[in-house]
């Protein structure tokens, strides 16, 4: 980065395997030299941040639990100053340039809050960068599996499964919270992610509030991310993952949506886990036995509180 450039305060969520995040340091020294960098410590070992805090010089915050995703970057986001803000899962690798090519995408677009880069994963292959709202309609598409039967029509599209072209930089409605940058005037007007997120839709609802007032949520396919993807999900039980994503949704369907929209939000849920819990029947020996246990309780699942 030159002098005149936007200082860029970056900021790495640990969870889990400490190589994994000394690995995603690594790249952010590398990709972003000389930009300040914080690690949080959502895991509840001293001796884990020490050991980050010596082998990579990074600032590390140790709020003592796991303060979920958002509630980590907010964190760190208080503790800079720099004009932009870039977070990263601990699972991502940044390549040659894909900073600086979402820090331009944001200084040549006073309006855009949030950019998101072209996301690949470890063997290099595009994966599904670009998300749509998780709107009550869009999670009942998704839990019925239509987007995958019905691939060619838009409408029945889901808020993951959405078929959207990563050829070219393109506004859009929501990205992978695996890493974003965002303008800090922007994500402090709107006030930062929302803490009531434990991990799951904390970043669609940030672009849903950052699109309501006025601003704008951009994909930039120059900047490309490795993302390793799902390493810090791998150390939490999978039904404790399902809870939290099910929690996720409603509470954004009830903050955008209302009451009568989480309802629909859990409905959908519940439907979801009901099918899945039937096509597990039709999986053979472990694999089967073990989604049939996950999808057992679709009240428990998607519990409407």
């Amino acid at each position: 980065m030159t002098s005149s450039a936007p200082r860029i305060d970056v900021a790495v969520v640990h969870f889990g395997n400490e190589a994994v995040t000394e690995r995603a340091e690594r790249s952010v020294r590398h990709g972003l030299p000389g930009a300040p960098l914080w690690i949080v410590d959502n895991g509840d070992s001293s001796p884990v941040a020490s050991a980050l805090r010596s082998s990579t010089g990074a600032r590390v915050l140790i709020p003592g639990r796991n303060l979920g995703y958002g509630a980590a970057c907010n964190l760190a986001a208080r503790e800079g100053s720099g004009e932009f803000l870039l977070f990263l899962n601990n699972d991502v690798e940044l390549t040659p340039g894909a900073g600086e090519a979402m820090a331009a995408a944001l200084s040549a677009e006073p309006r855009v809050a949030a950019v998101g880069p072209a996301l690949l994963d470890a063997r290099g292959r595009p994966t599904r960068s670009i998300a749509r709202a998780p709107t009550p309609r869009r999670v009942l598409f998704e839990n019925l599996m239509l987007p995958r039967i019905f691939p060619g029509i838009p409408f029945f599209h889901g808020h993951h499964t959405a078929y959207l072209s990563h050829r070219r930089a393109r506004d859009v409605e929501s990205l992978s919270g695996a890493a974003v940058m965002v303008r800090r005037r922007a994500f402090e007007e709107v006030g930062g992610f929302d803490e009531g997120f434990f991990f799951y839709a904390e970043e669609s609802d940030l672009f849903a509030r950052l699109r309501g007032a006025g601003w704008r949520v951009r994909f930039e396919p120059a900047a490309r991310v490795v993302h390793h993807g799902g390493v810090a999900s791998s150390e939490v039980g999978r039904r404790e993952l399902d809870r939290r994503l099910a929690d996720g949704l409603r509470l954004y369907a009830r903050k955008h949506h209302g009451r009568e929209g989480e309802r629909r939000t859990a409905r959908a849920l519940r439907w979801g886990a009901r099918i899945r819990w039937a096509l597990a029947h039709l999986q053979p020996g472990r694999r089967g036995r073990d989604r049939r246990e996950r999808f057992a309780d679709p009240a428990e699942t998607a519990r409407t509180g």
